[in-house]
């Protein structure tokens, strides 16, 4: 199933240059790239959803894309049917049924996407690691971390540290700044302010700490950080380098 779905949708790659065909990964049995943008091409709108819910069904952390010609919308009842899509797709508006868009078109829908909530990002951590107990536990951590309450209102720091444990070595504070990492380089074009200087709408203290925290829980660098797309990635990539893993393993791509 998942090799027919793939007939007609394509994956935009880092560097982010020319789409290709998503079936030269499955038949190859590759795994897609972190940071990496799937579209489907059907004729229908509801093909499409279906060949993005397949793409991520597949690799968790690419980002939908859906490209939509003239008169057609994504009203809630369409969302509603595949709900793993959710806030995460991206929209192109396209001239017909057959016309594809650009690269720059791609890139400029992912740039808009609306940040994720602190919902989408503890979804997407319990959702990997199958575990809903830890989704639960984190949505309070992400709402502090992206500036809403406190999360020692719900339960204090020991409750929440002895609580983490049992999932792995990443800490309440780890987690929230995993969280601040995913909305600051979800739009990495955007982090550099004047004369050079990093932006720090989220609480990095300097541009040293910003550094560090990319080396410390993406283990790479952040002008590599800045060349992907999107916040999944980061999510998933932080998963990796923390040693958790999901029914199976995590994938190996970097």
């Amino acid at each position: 199933m998942l090799r027919s779905a793939a007939v007609g949708s394509r994956v935009l790659s880092p560097p982010y240059e020319t789409a290709v065909p998503l079936q030269d990964f499955t038949a190859a049995e590759k795994s897609l790239l972190l940071g990496s943008v799937v579209y489907g091409t059907d004729q229908s709108i509801l093909g499409r959803l279906g060949q993005l819910a397949v793409a991520v069904t597949r690799d968790p952390w690419v980002i939908p894309c859906l490209l939509l010609p003239p008169g057609e919308d994504v009203h809630g009842w369409l969302r509603d049917l595949v709900p793993m899509l959710g806030t995460r797709m991206a929209i192109v508006r396209v001239s017909s049924t057959t016309a594809l868009a650009s690269v720059g078109q791609i890139i400029d829908a992912v740039q808009r996407r609306p940040k994720p909530t602190a919902s989408d990002l503890s979804t997407y951590v319990s959702m990997r690691l199958a575990s809903p107990d830890l989704g639960s536990l984190l949505t309070p951590q992400f709402q502090e971390a992206l500036g809403g309450e406190s999360a020692s209102s719900a339960h204090s720091l020991a409750t929440y540290s002895r609580q983490f444990r049992k999932y792995g070595v990443l800490t309440a504070r780890d987690w929230r700044a995993i969280a601040r990492l995913a909305i600051l380089l979800r739009r990495p074009s955007r982090l550099e302010g004047p004369g050079g200087r990093y932006r720090d709408p989220l609480s990095f203290a300097q541009g040293k700490t910003l550094h560090r925290h990319i080396r410390k829980y993406l283990g790479m660098s952040l002008s590599r950080a800045r060349q992907l797309l999107g916040w999944e990635w980061i999510i998933e990539r932080a998963l990796l380098v923390a040693h958790y893993a999901a029914d199976g393993s995590l994938h190996q791509n970097t």
